[in-house]
């Protein structure tokens, strides 16, 4: 996907992706039964919503479905979106650096998200320098 300010499209970090990867080969779901635990947990996000469990992950067959499908779409939109801040950080000083507010936004994914955004962009511009 690329985002309107024409950069280069989003790329979660090699050790987001290691991760991933690790998580969802500890779980016993795939194939056939992972497409349709992704279908399950999609129409409970929408449709079904009132009948979502507050606390879903706790279903094995929904954290498979959330690790392996919707928790990386999710991760590259909310890394799109950091990538339309401006790169310099001219704005920031000591005393008032970057704050981010996460709330209810559900089991961490954004901050996530933005971690691996930062930590990306601290990459590129070499030794813990943010740009």
């Amino acid at each position: 996907m690329q985002p309107f300010n024409e950069k280069k499209p989003a790329a979660l970090s090699s050790e987001v992706l290691k991760v991933l990867a690790r998580v969802t080969s500890d779980r016993d779901l795939s194939g056939h039964a992972l497409a349709q635990a992704v279908v399950n947990l999609s129409r409970l996000f929408t449709t079904a919503r009132p009948s979502l469990p507050i606390r879903y992950l706790d279903d094995p067959n929904h954290a498979a479905a959330y690790f392996s499908y919707f928790l990386p779409v999710n991760l590259s939109k909310i890394q799109v979106l950091l990538d339309e801040l401006p790169n310099d950080n001219s704005t920031e000083t000591p005393d008032r650096p970057m704050a981010v507010l996460d709330l209810g936004c559900g089991p961490g994914t954004g901050a996530l998200a933005l971690l691996d955004w930062l930590w990306h962009r601290s990459r590129l511009c070499g030794a813990g320098r943010m740009i």
